[in-house]
């Protein structure tokens, strides 16, 4: 899990898109900011 959330981090946010049926998104966006 935590890979997933490094390449979002360094991915572009329509790869969130992606992920926000996983719920992945929720996670992910404390640390976009």
């Amino acid at each position: 899990m935590e890979s997933s959330m490094i390449i979002l981090a360094s991915g572009s946010p329509r790869r969130r898109e992606l992920l926000d049926p996983h719920g992945i998104k929720h996670e992910v966006l404390p640390a976009d900011i």
